[in-house]
């Protein structure tokens, strides 16, 4: 039996973008927290995070995110703030913000929690944040430096035209997760949902 792959669906980000994020990981570092600030290689939009997928059922997950993504059209995406969860006070994700205005993100993650569901993995508890990690907490310890950092920080907003959502492959080591391509998937090309 072919063994299961750890995947997620998401948004590459362009870059350009990315290159900016790093600019704001370079300013953040210099408060000193202790934290594991992530690559460009790292720096996508998570849709949908689904886990382990059985080898023997990563074929038929890959047709039904092929098949609900392929319904939804293009949309535009803005790369816009800087924020923490749960908050910037007493973060443990530091993050900047995606945000989809016209509402094809929010409808397409609906899609794929309706379509993946019955094949176990359901939808979050949580609501939807789309976002790209820039770091995560190593410690509870928060230097007193990094909340005004990032209450202070500012990005300017980033506009893309978004006309296909990837599947990941995540591979854990030591140094860092490794990921992959498995698909890459074109939305429609007409605005109309």
């Amino acid at each position: 039996m072919p063994p299961a792959v750890r995947t997620f669906i998401a948004i590459e980000t362009p870059a350009d973008i990315r290159a900016a994020l790093g600019g704001l990981i370079a300013s953040l570092r210099q408060s000193g927290v202790d934290a594991r600030w992530e690559t460009g290689d790292k720096m996508h939009c998570t849709v949908k995070f689904l886990g382990d997928v059985e080898g023997a059922d990563l074929g038929d997950v890959l047709s039904i995110i092929r098949s609900t993504v392929g319904r939804y059209p293009k949309f535009t995406l803005v790369y816009e703030g800087i924020g923490a969860f749960p908050n910037a006070r007493r973060p443990r994700v530091i993050w900047a913000g995606c945000s989809d205005r016209d509402g094809v993100l929010g409808r397409l993650k609906t899609g794929l929690d309706d379509a993946l569901g019955p094949k176990g993995f359901p939808a979050e508890d949580r609501a939807f944040h789309p976002h790209v990690t820039l770091g995560r907490m190593n410690s509870d310890s928060v230097p007193g430096n990094l909340t005004p950092k990032l209450e202070n920080l500012t990005f300017e907003p980033r506009i893309i035209q978004v006309d296909t959502i990837v599947v990941m492959k995540s591979v854990l080591r030591p140094q860092g997760a490794l990921y992959t391509r498995l698909d890459e998937i074109q939305l429609r090309q007409q605005s109309d949902a």
